[in-house]
């Protein structure tokens, strides 16, 4: 219920003040103690990092073999020396998670408490509840591709992936963005927004027909100093992992993407046009490395993280009656099917 009252809340909030700094600050304080006093029973992946807590504080020095990059393992090692327990690292995560985040939106969004509907709606819990070195590495990301938007210098998008890198080294991905970068104010900017939909559409084809990119992850699975990659694809081999389905993950997005195409003239902002490709980016990922789930999702989820920027920017299209209940619509849709059909967050729980 704990969810409920939180969505619900936010809906209220954001359907009178689309933008509100006030509220914005006083909600993302609230998700970041939700997020860090949760008990361990919420997430699966909670056991995971504190696998890794206990791991980190047995080293002595960090090294590129260790499971976790070197935020986790500083952030773990702070947390040993302040309170003796990883209780730290998760109040930590949680608000470097969930801070960032908020900063992004009041400063770069264009409706800051539709895009926290939306976030919190799917990835407040993927990023704060279970992927959270994901969840730290994106709001670092898209700081940095704002920053570089705002200031015309791609150099801050090198940055935040560098900085990125320090809590999860997927982040290295998003040096395409500065495909979208320069893409953006590009004469080729809408063809290549219509591109990524008609690439996307041949890849669930060869998807379908056992044609993918499991090969090409076996070539560059050889530079994985972590053993990941080779990791998912012995289980994928092996099995175990439940073979993806692109239309239930990518539906509304596709939706929400073809509603941005047709009224992509509407569009004036450089910043936006290059979060639509970011987007594009997504869905474009997802059907690419379909054949191997894990990687699908954690690469995708950090281009597809723009819908939350780009689906308010519907509220522009017309006719406005139809998208602005599409907005709601998507974010209804995805925390129902996160919140009463991912089988680990239904029930809300606290450390004390």
């Amino acid at each position: 219920m704990i969810y409920t009252f939180f969505y619900v809340l936010i809906r209220l909030i954001s359907f009178g003040r689309l933008n509100s700094g006030g509220w914005l600050v006083l909600l993302s304080f609230m998700l970041i103690v939700l997020a860090a006093i949760r008990s361990p029973e919420v997430s699966d992946d909670y056991y995971n990092y504190i696998n890794y807590y206990s791991l980190m504080i047995s080293v002595d020095k960090f090294s590129f073999g260790l499971p976790v990059e070197p935020g986790f393992y500083f952030l773990a090692k702070a947390s040993e020396v302040l309170t003796g327990s990883h209780l730290m690292l998760f109040i930590a995560f949680a608000a470097l998670g969930v801070g960032i985040k908020s900063y992004v939106f009041k400063n770069y969004a264009e409706f800051s408490l539709v895009s926290l509907l939306i976030y919190f709606s799917f990835y407040y819990f993927q990023f704060e509840f279970a992927h959270i070195r994901v969840g730290v590495a994106v709001g670092i990301l898209y700081l940095c591709f704002f920053l570089s938007l705002e200031r015309a210098n791609s150099i801050w998008i090198i940055a935040g992936v560098a900085l990125a890198m320090l809590f999860h080294y997927s982040s290295l991905c998003f040096l395409v963005s500065l495909v979208a970068y320069w893409l953006a104010n590009s004469r080729y900017s809408y063809l290549a927004i219509l591109s990524y939909l008609i690439l996307s559409a041949a890849l669930i084809v060869c998807f379908y027909l056992g044609i993918g990119a499991k090969d090409a992850i076996r070539l560059i699975s050889n530079l994985d100093f972590t053993g990941k990659l080779n990791y998912y694809l012995e289980v994928l081999d092996d099995g175990v992992l439940t073979r993806i389905n692109v239309f239930n993950r990518l539906g509304m997005h596709v939706i929400a993407y073809l509603l941005m195409i047709s009224g992509y003239k509407r569009i004036k902002n450089l910043g936006h046009i290059a979060l639509v490709h970011l987007h594009g980016f997504g869905i474009l990922f997802f059907c690419m490395f379909a054949q191997i789930p894990v990687v699908a999702y954690r690469i995708s989820d950090i281009f597809l993280f723009s819908s939350v920027f780009t689906v308010p920017l519907l509220a522009h299209v017309r006719p406005q009656i139809l998208t602005k209940s599409f907005i709601f619509a998507f974010s209804l849709i995805y925390f129902v099917v996160m919140v009463f059909f991912s089988g680990n967050e239904v029930y809300y729980k606290t450390i004390f």
